[in-house]
């Protein structure tokens, strides 16, 4: 396994996760790095951090209605804090 900084990202660091497997099987490695990002992400989040995730502001041209941020992962209106539908 081989873990690189590759760059920084808008509201992140990038890492590269390279996966071999001791059997020599493709799937075997996709489990192995599947398995080892998860774990990364319970490190992160038991130190109190989080994963970043992107989000798009969208504005109709024309609508007198506030611009309103949705979380891509949950689909929540931050604004209003209503679900998505």
């Amino acid at each position: 396994m081989a873990v690189n900084f590759t760059c920084y990202g808008d509201s992140s660091l990038n890492l590269c996760l390279v996966c071999y497997s001791s059997r020599g099987h493709l799937s075997d490695a996709w489990a192995l790095q599947q398995k080892l990002f998860l774990k990364i992400g319970d490190v992160v989040e038991v130190h109190g951090a989080g994963m970043p995730f992107p989000t798009r502001t969208l504005i109709h041209l024309g609508s007198n209605q506030k611009p309103q941020t949705m979380n891509p992962q949950i689909g929540i209106n931050q604004e209003s804090g209503e679900g998505a539908t």
